[in-house]
């Protein structure tokens, strides 16, 4: 059975920065650079906003591991950035396996959020989602390893660094919440293929299947070699129910090629495919998956 995995390291000194750019076993990841944009998680889902507030406690600016606020789920945390250039550290502990839902929202229509998510140990590549000055962005994230992991709140108008607006001030105000999801994860059976759409490009789709033997398969996306190309620049993870164990993260099937693709001979048991977008310009989201015997 594969066990290559995502290998880049994704934090430099401070140890958050790496984190504008996901990186990940392809060949070719570019950055994430941040666009004007909002997102709408598709399930329409809410928070449970009868939790009460943490207020988070300065410093947290991730200027070492430790210069951060611990936090247990559910999450609910009122912030702000609180001066031109400020972020927001938290570290939460997280189950392999476990899909939350995730909502920034601007308090008040001065911060415009942007949220990076990052397995603390380097290991398992990052997600980033942003959204428009004054308003809400949600967006789902599958932990494919259990542990810690680091939440970065900052203003989306300040990333990346190099091109700062230097946003910040007392009215910056957001509340970040975790809550149990809604997304339907899709059963497949192999050999399949299928067509798909995300909700946002800011939002993963979840597929499941099992074997009731060992297998050797083929797991590819197509989304810009499509005939009507899509926008998406996919990045695939299969994840090992059964033995609760994160098996492989494709970004680039080849060089020069956006497409996702990861091969092998797996177990019996019961698996967890998760296709994301990398593309912080995407718009057209459909894509193909097809899951074939080698």
């Amino acid at each position: 059975m594969f066990r290559k995995r995502c290998s880049a390291p994704l934090f430099m000194a401070p140890f958050w920065m790496g984190l504008v750019a996901p990186a990940c076993s392809g060949s070719d990841s570019q950055p994430n650079q941040a666009a004007d944009a909002s997102s709408a998680s598709p399930d329409g889902a809410s928070p449970d906003a009868a939790l009460p507030l943490t207020e988070e406690s300065e410093p947290n600016n991730g200027d070492s591991v430790t210069d951060l606020n611990e936090l247990t789920l559910p999450v609910a945390v009122h912030g702000a950035i609180g001066e031109a250039d400020d972020l927001d550290v938290f570290a939460v502990d997280l189950v392999a396996g476990e899909l939350l839902l995730w909502t920034l929202e601007a308090q008040g229509g001065e911060h415009a959020p942007h949220l990076a998510i990052a397995e603390a140990s380097n290991a398992a590549p990052p997600s980033v989602g942003f959204a428009n000055p004054g308003s809400t962005l949600q967006m789902h994230h599958f932990a494919l390893k259990s542990g810690r992991h680091h939440f970065i709140v900052r203003d989306e108008r300040n990333v990346p660094a190099a091109s700062s607006a230097h946003e910040g001030g007392p009215a910056n105000q957001y509340q970040l919440r975790s809550s149990a999801p809604t997304i339907n994860v899709s059963e497949v059976s192999i050999p399949q293929r299928l067509s798909a759409t995300l909700g946002s490009r800011f939002d993963p789709v979840v597929m499941s299947f099992t074997l009731s033997q060992e297998t050797d398969i083929k797991i590819e996306v197509t989304a810009t070699r499509l005939a009507a190309p899509s926008d998406i620049d996919s990045r695939l993870s299969l994840f090992y129910v059964t033995g609760n164990d994160w098996l492989i993260t494709n970004d680039d099937l080849a060089q020069g090629q956006s497409d996702s693709m990861v091969t092998g001979l797996l177990p019996a048991g019961e698996y967890r495919v998760v296709i994301d977008n990398i593309n912080p310009s995407a718009a057209n989201l459909d894509f193909e998956v097809d899951f074939a015997l080698q």
